[in-house]
């Protein structure tokens, strides 16, 4: 059950993504996608504009991605998390299926393969904070 603590999309430590690191791995999944490079307000734009077509509450998902306006009522207002993960779920998405892909589908696969053992690997990784590095003894 998802708790107000948790993040939608974590760094393999479960922390919250830097601003720094965000678009980097975005515009990598893009290219291995074969997409367009975007900016983080693009995909911003497109899930309030869709979600609002499949029937979500503006006010609710302006909290959801931008937090509480500059109004004192705004401010005051603390929704519960049930009910923004409410209107996040209105958002209808669908895994299609039967896509023919065009191309080199051995270079495609093998580009597939090597980011998901990236991947895997990515979150296997142990990451110590900087500072708290094991002692090295001669």
């Amino acid at each position: 059950m998802p708790s107000p603590d948790d993040f939608i999309t974590p760094t393999r430590n479960m922390t919250e993504r830097t601003a720094q690191e965000t678009p980097k791995q975005l515009h990598e999944d893009l290219d291995l996608l074969g997409l367009r490079r975007r900016r983080g307000h693009d995909l911003r734009r497109m899930f309030i504009t869709l979600a609002q077509v499949d029937g979500a509450r503006r006010d609710l998902l302006e909290n959801v991605t931008h937090g509480p306006r500059g109004d004192i009522v705004s401010i005051y207002t603390t929704f519960p998390w049930p009910t923004l993960c409410a209107e996040v779920a209105k958002l209808k998405i669908e895994v299609r299926e039967g896509k023919v892909l065009e191309g080199d589908f051995g270079a495609l696969a093998t580009s597939l393969a090597t980011s998901q053992l990236r991947a895997r690997n990515r979150w296997q990784k142990l990451v110590t904070p900087s500072g708290l590095e094991p002692e090295i003894t001669p």
